[in-house]
């Protein structure tokens, strides 16, 4: 939370247009069938924070 006061890491959201953001959850849903809600969240977020123009990494792994 100190990092993010600090201004080193940014919160991101999914689009908040319902309409945009369902269309897009679908397309990853579709994509990427194997996912589960949490990480097609997650990707949305990311793709929301590029398309502010902020280079975004998104880190994420599952222990099976």
């Amino acid at each position: 939370m100190i990092d993010q006061k600090m201004g080193k890491f940014l919160r991101a959201e999914p689009v908040e247009d319902r309409v945009e953001f369902f269309q897009l959850a679908q397309r990853l849903e579709t994509k990427y069938s194997q996912l589960g809600g949490g990480d097609i969240w997650h990707l949305m977020s990311a793709i929301e924070l590029q398309s502010q123009h902020c280079p975004a990494t998104l880190f994420s792994f599952d222990v099976t």
